[in-house]
């Protein structure tokens, strides 16, 4: 049976989600993360897609996106075959490195956006990586939290919210973060 269509509206926002293949380690090193994350800069800005928020756990990612243009399945094709030829080449490997098909899941441009994007970089800390996800590089972060700039992330309308200077919401951002982790079940 063929697969349905990806019913994809562009100026909409999506939660990404792609898993590995039998939950195998896609990133097992700072330069696969580097990799995937130049991978990430090169292709959102090919197929004009806006990327808010992302993690890369060792076994598969998390994207807040916006495309600008019904082009995301395109996005997530070119960029999966793309790291897959690249990590085949590297470890004289083949087969599949994906699970299957990513998820998209919409997200409405509204209060659940910011928290969104915060479920999405708080990751590490529930896959019992970190303690703090401060302490996790491959995310967006340090973009949100100390002004790091990264060219993969666009700041969102609600976090340019947060206050009238960077510092007002650096300081709004990481104390929300706060409040979200302090709520989440601990293990």
């Amino acid at each position: 049976m063929p697969r349905s269509l990806r019913l994809i509206a562009e100026h909409e926002c999506y939660h990404v989600i792609n898993r590995a293949n039998a939950g195998q380690l896609i990133f097992n090193s700072p330069s696969s993360y580097l990799e995937y994350q130049a991978l990430l800069e090169k292709y959102s800005k090919k197929f004009s897609v806006i990327i808010y928020n992302y993690v890369l756990i060792p076994n598969h990612i998390h994207l807040l996106v916006e495309p600008t243009t019904s082009d995301l399945p395109r996005f997530m094709q070119v960029l999966t075959l793309s790291h897959t030829q690249r990590v085949h080449r590297r470890q004289k490997t083949h087969g599949h490195l994906w699970q299957g098909r990513y998820k998209s899941i919409h997200i409405d441009k509204d209060a659940y956006f910011l928290q969104c994007g915060l479920y999405i970089e708080l990751n590490p800390i529930r896959a019992g990586i970190v303690v703090h996800p401060s302490e996790y590089l491959w995310s967006s972060y340090h973009a949100y939290a100390y002004g790091t700039l990264n060219p993969i992330v666009t700041l969102d309308q609600f976090y340019l919210a947060l206050g009238k200077t960077a510092e007002e919401r650096r300081t709004k951002y990481t104390l929300t973060k706060h409040v979200i982790e302090q709520s989440q079940p601990h293990q």
